[in-house]
């Protein structure tokens, strides 16, 4: 039950209830809010699932306090959601929230956001010793940015924690505090007492942790024995190369890890760093998926080089992804990458972000070329948009008649904002897709290009050729496209046979209402459309008769 006003919640049978969302957000209800609450859910005798989003509402100690009593006297708890997001929420009401917590007995999941209020140490402290005397605890989401959480904090929240012993998984949120070396050292000195603990996440976003931390804490999370999931987020820190591999060399002890996801975005981080780190985790044999993010530090062709190195000695990887935003990568970069991506031969899921990088065709062919070789692919998403990329007819082209030799592709992502596209390049796209007879889905992004009538019309009817095709994401939004290549996509839209779903976007082009009314001629003849998110030009809009057309559609689709 699914609730976003306290009259409402106020004559409901609560006696009947066992799921409740109370949506009261953002509504600065203040005292009137815990009154409510604490009148009413401790009527919710069997209540087993309960999601409370009170962000934003000048929640205090005593209300917060009020409350968790409140949620102690629903027994049959087992899953408790609670977002106190900025609240006035002080050490006090913490450790009182903390108290309330250990009552749930029952309780299996947890979701707690504490973020941006007044916690401090010892608040977090509080928190954590009353979560310690949940003993079926088995996932725990713990978000406490914002707090001014120091070393001697995180080492507390980690020995009581650790006394979860049946916790197996926790997604634990640290942003915008004062961590420093001391403290995340001593937090990993304590995850190795997490008996059960096999997937972690831990994000440490614009804290002051430096090579020192970094370093011991990779090899604690190494050491850990049955550890499958690590997220480890280090965006914004004060490490550099040595901390980098410090990761490496840490993680390639676990002989337990599966997935490894590492965001090092806006560190010290050069070429050698995030050589050296991919180079040790080769000898983690366990690794099968791997995450990179380093949007926004220094990566270039001798780091891309590095990275297809090591990629060269992961054989039993099955999915990457790698997030590359507005680094320095060449085309000489993504080639010496793309050779060692060729080694991967159980790749299953790709998925390469190089917006705002130096890509051209060259670059792009290299790496096409090679995703033939990996017999297993099935999904690739690849971001190549924004102006500093200059991707032309021939990249489009080897890109998309390589991706005709991937015999197991069933998802396509493909995003080339603003990189110069015209038509013989979208001529090149639309052969390339019409190849790809195995497409279930395909997601286009060709925002803001020059792209005319010609271009668009190659490119719906190779898209209407894929005959499995029940997925289209298309964004032809800022092109030069006229009435008859608008009135071309509905006439191919209208060929995709079995399509149950269409995002179109083709707001600002150079079509007038002959070829809206044409285009929505041929939307109305896709037969099995089930979900329709269109964006057409405003002016066009109140046209009647293109209304008509459309309600026609809309109603076969309701």
């Amino acid at each position: 039950m699914s609730i976003s006003n306290l009259y409402k919640f106020k004559s409901i049978k609560k006696e009947f209830c066992q799921k409740l969302n109370l949506i009261l957000s953002w509504k600065k209800l203040g005292e009137l809010c815990v009154s409510e609450l604490q009148c009413g859910l401790p009527e919710c005798i069997n209540l087993t699932q309960l999601d409370l989003q009170l962000e934003m509402n000048q929640i205090n100690n005593n209300g917060i306090s009020d409350i968790i009593n409140s949620i102690a006297n629903c027994q049959k708890l087992e899953q408790i959601s609670i977002n106190l997001s900025h609240n006035v929420i002080g050490v006090k009401g913490a450790q009182n929230l903390g108290i309330g917590l250990s009552l749930c007995l029952n309780v299996n999941y947890i979701f707690l956001n504490l973020n941006k209020n007044q916690i401090g140490q010892n608040g977090t402290i509080g928190v954590c010793r009353g979560l310690a005397q949940c003993i079926n605890l088995l996932n725990l989401q713990l978000i406490l940015n914002n707090n001014s959480v120091q070393d001697a904090g995180v080492y507390g929240l980690a020995q009581e924690l650790a006394k979860c012993q049946n916790l197996a998984k926790l997604n634990l949120s640290l942003k915008y505090n004062q961590i420093k070396d001391k403290g995340i050292s001593n937090f990993g000195n304590e995850i190795i007492n997490f008996p059960k603990l096999e997937d972690l996440t831990i994000t440490l976003e614009q804290n002051l942790i430096q090579d020192e931390g970094i370093i011991y804490l990779s090899q604690k999370l190494g050491e850990h024995k049955i550890l499958k999931l690590l997220n480890l987020d280090l965006y914004d820190n004060e490490f550099g190369d040595t901390g980098a591999s410090g990761i490496g060399v840490g993680l390639s002890l676990s002989q337990s890890l599966k997935q490894l996801s590492l965001t090092l975005g806006k560190n010290k981080v050069t070429d050698s760093g995030i050589s050296t780190c991919f180079q040790e985790l080769t000898i983690c044999e366990t690794l099968s998926s791997i995450s990179l993010i380093t949007s926004q530090l220094q990566i270039k062709d001798k780091g891309m080089k590095g990275i297809g190195d090591a990629l060269s000695q992961y054989s039993n990887l099955t999915a990457i992804y790698f997030n590359l935003y507005n680094n320095g990568v060449t085309d000489q970069g993504l080639q010496k990458f793309s050779q060692g991506i060729e080694f991967c031969v159980n790749l299953v899921n790709i998925s390469i972000i190089l917006t705002q990088n130096k890509i051209g065709d060259k670059g792009i062919s290299s790496l096409s070329q090679k995703l033939p070789y990996l017999r297993y692919l099935t999904s690739l998403q690849l971001l190549l948009g924004i102006s500093e990329n200059q991707i032309d007819q021939q990249g489009v082209t080897d890109l998309t008649s390589n991706l005709a030799n991937c015999s197991n592709l069933k998802a396509v992502s493909i995003d080339l904002y603003k990189v110069g596209v015209i038509d013989k390049g979208i001529t090149g796209l639309g052969l390339g897709i019409s190849k790809v007879q195995s497409l279930i889905s395909l997601e286009l992004n060709l925002n803001g290009n020059s792209i005319k009538d010609e271009g668009a019309q190659s490119l719906i009817f190779g898209i209407a050729k894929c005959q499995n095709l029940s997925s289209l994401n298309l964004n032809l939004n800022m092109n030069e496209i006229g009435d008859e290549g608008v009135g071309s996509l509905g006439q191919g839209l209208s060929l995709c046979k079995i399509l149950t779903h269409l995002v179109l976007n083709i707001k600002y082009n150079s079509y007038n209402s002959k070829g809206q009314i044409q285009f929505t001629q041929g939307l109305r003849r896709c037969q099995r459309l089930k979900f329709l998110n269109l964006t057409l030009s405003n002016q066009l809009n109140s046209n009647p008769n293109i209304l008509k057309i459309l309600r026609l559609v809309l109603h076969k689709i309701n």
